[in-house]
């Protein structure tokens, strides 16, 4: 299935959500690429309802993946999406994107790909896009596809641990060692080995404001500016690494989040106000 592209001649976006009911960012996310006028498709795993946000398809995941709950019923969520995003981008021709990223910009393809350093030095898997030839991807959903891989890209010690289990139980035991695996790590070592690594750009287009400082887009007297340039297509919250109060309280409406909730008409007025 070929996602179709929007009016705008803008490449399509899609992304995932497993579970009951869509979060605050995951809407915000949602709508600013639509807003930017991106074709943005939402794959579900679960029976919330069209959280209908304009602009925005909901589908199922399982015309991407086959039977996902039962993956589900073995892996976490986030284990699942490394997994799912891979045949999103080869069966369908979206760009992916997490949904704790944030348009900035409309995004573009650079020469086919469209991926991206973080501060760390991986290549993080949040905004993504390999055209389906790609070695690399080729090569990832093979190894992601293979229950009894070791895998080579976690440091040796952990390689060791993991050898310990059934054969066939291998690659999931991996993540009880190392959650992420499946994610920018993994990426990364296979755009290396391919030698697609060159195809990424650097963390200010797509990953711009380091995990540590992600914070600063909740304050309204600024302090992302220094970290975005022209080129910054994306802002990637690293949602799990914001504190507890920004997630469930509603952003000032001077700072980065608040102004593009206005802008997007992404409506945030349930959470709670910051004085509350």
């Amino acid at each position: 299935m070929k996602a179709r592209a929007a009016d705008t001649g803008l490449p399509p976006v899609a992304t995932l959500w497993v579970g009951d009911s869509l979060d605050w960012v995951a809407r915000l996310a949602l709508a600013s690429f639509a807003h930017r006028g991106h074709d943005v498709t939402l794959y579900r795993v679960g029976g919330f309802e069209n959280p209908g946000i304009a602009g925005v398809t909901l589908r199922e995941a399982s015309e991407i993946y086959t039977d996902p709950e039962l993956l589900l019923d073995t892996i976490r969520p986030a284990a699942f999406t490394d997994i799912f995003r891979l045949h999103m981008i080869r069966d369908t021709g979206a760009i992916w994107f997490d949904t704790d990223a944030l348009c900035h910009r409309p995004l573009k393809l650079q020469d086919g790909y469209l991926i991206g350093h973080e501060a760390s030095g991986w290549v993080n898997n949040a905004v993504m896009y390999l055209p389906p030839d790609s070695a690399a991807l080729t090569a990832m959903i093979a190894a992601l596809s293979d229950p009894s891989r070791t895998p080579e890209w976690l440091h040796p010690s952990t390689q060791k641990k993991i050898r310990t289990a059934p054969k066939g139980q291998r690659l999931f035991t991996a993540l009880d060692y190392f959650p992420n695996a499946l994610g920018p790590r993994a990426l990364t070592y296979f755009l290396q080995q391919s030698g697609e690594i060159d195809r990424a750009l650097p963390d200010e287009v797509l990953n711009p404001v380091p995990w540590t400082m992600t914070d600063v887009l909740f304050n309204p007297h600024g302090g992302y500016e220094g970290w975005v340039t022209e080129s910054t297509l994306t802002m990637h919250l690293y949602l799990s690494r914001v504190r507890k109060y920004h997630r469930k309280t509603r952003p000032h409406p001077d700072s980065y989040i608040g102004k593009l909730a206005v802008e997007v008409g992404c409506d945030l007025s349930e959470l709670r106000a910051p004085s509350e």
